[in-house]
């Protein structure tokens, strides 16, 4: 594919500095080491490194015009574009070379900060049983039709997201369900895109390791909605969410609530059963007369899951025949709540909740199916949130019976000096008296061994929840990445336990 600069830059205010006025452009990159000749080279301003600092070496690799914030130099006959925002220019002019995409596709975007990858999962099922081919973007997997691809981030970069969205339009996709993170609103990796429809889990505390404050974190989640759904687009709002007011006030456009508190709520759940088995509930709105959703999904998080999604659902017409069937059959998503059977009497399983809040709905929709101990094994990710370590241990504290501290993705950070802060939250919690009186806790740094240790010490009918990571396969220190999968981990030591006899059941007695 090739276009003109100027074919590119159309709309798009910016100002020629220097060369050849409409060069032929064959690639976008933003990484000098994949610039080809022809590229056109976008200096994007990151957290480590300054793209601006890659200009000679996208230029010796051929790009033919680079698009600039800020430039000192000259390269004779390459064209330098600059305009005031690189990452956002980025995004709407890829758009511009890949045709607009998204103008031909039925987008739909998830965003919060618990539940976006459920939420996803179960629209795309949704629309794929009603025989359209789709697109699925998130945290676990990319896929194009049938074609599944390896995810780098919860929201691709724009360029990225553009060919991507180019590939999946020529592949005959319609329909496309995409996680956007509060990343992704703020370093306009969504630029380029108009949802047809938007998505809102929840608000609570997440990323204020790069936002500066919850208020900025909030304010890019309104601010998907506000901004890059259309106005004429549905937007379906947790009604019961703490933040629901704030997050509705000025909101253009057609919204639609959902909630199980909220009377007021436009789709609303009643009659709620969880327990080992799945859930089960009744749909009340004015899109349908009254119908029963029975699903093998755990945890009262999933009702609110997919009940955003029935509200986006009946909300586009869709009839309550096909969500019925659909939620009946879903299978459970990638380390959601996922469960580990090896036939032991006890039940183990794996989640990604890495939030305080997101821990806190495990731990409590666990609790429902628990009918001896609820065991905990979870950490936090170093470089990340450090305020939200003390409330993830409070968390545990408040609702487990056990837990064993161990690492996550430690980073650059010393492991246990997370460790550290996330057990100053369970001593809050024991100190105000409201963990549970017989309430325990061990620190284990080696997470292979912490696990050990829970499977080990399991008593029949207890619950195992091995929090944090969920479907990731790998574990992240300051020198090397291992494989590390929290579901073959357990599955390994479950085997041997079953076959074997168990570990020291005095570990965590």
């Amino acid at each position: 594919m090739t276009r003109t600069l100027q074919q590119i830059l159309d709309g798009y205010e910016c100002e020629l500095l220097c060369g050849p006025e409409n060069p032929e452009i064959s690639a976008l990159c933003y990484d000098s080491r994949e610039c080809s000749p022809g590229a056109l080279f976008f200096c994007i301003r990151g957290f480590n490194v300054d793209g601006h600092a890659f200009m000679p070496e996208a230029v010796a690799r051929g790009a033919a015009a680079l698009v600039v914030e800020g430039y000192n130099g000259d390269f004779e006959g390459v064209t330098v574009i600059k305009v005031a925002d690189t990452r956002r220019a980025m995004g709407v002019l890829a758009a511009n070379f890949f045709g607009h995409p998204a103008d031909g596709l039925h987008l739909l975007g998830v965003t919060g900060t618990n539940g976006k990858t459920s939420v996803a999962f179960m629209a795309d099922a949704l629309l794929r049983s009603l025989g359209k081919t789709t697109g699925l973007l998130g945290t676990v997997v990319n896929r194009i039709a049938d074609e599944e691809l390896k995810v780098k981030r919860t929201t691709p970069e724009s360029l990225d997201l553009q060919a991507l969205l180019a590939r999946m339009k020529d592949r005959g996709c319609s329909h496309v369900s995409m996680e956007v993170s509060s990343h992704a609103v703020v370093l306009h990796r969504i630029a380029g895109c108009r949802f047809n429809a938007g998505i809102i889990t929840n608000i609570t505390q997440d990323h204020l390791d790069f936002h500066k404050d919850f208020e900025d974190y909030f304010a890019a989640k309104k601010a998907f909605l506000m901004d890059a759904v259309a106005e004429d687009g549905i937007k379906a709002l947790n009604r019961d969410d703490e933040h629901y007011e704030k997050t509705h006030e000025g909101l253009p456009g057609r919204v639609v609530t959902y909630g199980i508190e909220s009377a007021d709520a436009d789709v609303r759940a009643t009659d709620v059963a969880f327990d080992a088995t799945g859930i089960a509930f009744t749909v009340n709105s004015a899109f349908a007369p009254a119908f029963r959703v029975v699903s093998g999904l755990l945890g009262l998080f999933n009702v609110y899951n997919a009940l955003a999604v029935i509200t986006w659902a009946l909300a586009e017409g869709i009839p309550a025949e096909n969500i019925q069937n659909t939620l009946r059959s879903m299978p459970c998503v990638p380390g959601r709540f996922e469960k580990i059977d090896q036939g032991q009497p006890f039940t183990v399983i794996v989640d990604y909740a890495h939030t305080p809040d997101g821990l806190l709905n495990v731990l409590e929709s666990a609790r429902r199916i628990c009918g001896g101990r609820l065991i905990v094994v979870f950490g936090a990710g170093g470089d990340r949130d450090r305020g939200k370590r003390p409330l993830m241990g409070r968390a545990a504290a408040r609702l487990a019976d056990f837990a064993i501290v161990t690492s996550d993705n430690p980073r650059t950070e010393y492991p246990y000096r997370i460790i550290e802060q996330i057990v100053n939250g369970v001593e809050l919690e024991l100190e105000q008296k409201t963990a549970p009186r017989d309430f325990k806790y061990l620190i284990e740094e080696d997470r292979y061994t912490a696990i050990h240790a829970a499977i080990g010490g399991a008593r029949e009918n207890d619950v195992i929840v091995i929090a944090g990571k969920g479907h990731e396969d790998y574990q992240i220190f300051k020198d090397r990445t291992i494989h590390f999968d929290d579901r073959v981990v357990a599955r390994k030591i479950l085997q041997e336990r079953m076959g074997h006899g168990a570990a020291d059941p005095g570990t965590i007695g």
